[in-house]
């Protein structure tokens, strides 16, 4: 890996990637949106963003109450057979 080609980049965004929508059991809403609650960067070459992998730990439902912020699962980063975070 040569030094001079690597660059930070911004693998997740704060509440700028959308996960999708889990439904929630006896709330007022029927769904609530999972976005990531903080900016993940991490520096890498080019071509090597092509290797990140995300995963989503998330329930498939979640019970009301819930409010804006609450944690509802974990998101992993991987690259290159390991885990970055």
């Amino acid at each position: 890996m040569d030094s001079k080609n690597i660059k930070n980049y911004v693998i997740l965004d704060k509440g700028g990637k959308y996960f999708g929508k889990i439904p929630i059991l006896n709330g007022n809403r029927e769904d609530l949106i999972a976005v990531a609650a903080d900016t993940f960067i991490y520096p890498l070459e080019e071509e090597e963003m092509e290797k990140i992998k995300i995963h989503i730990d998330a329930p498939d439902s979640i019970k009301a109450p819930i409010k804006k912020g609450d944690n509802i699962g974990n998101i992993h980063v991987f690259f290159k057979n390991g885990e970055t975070n």
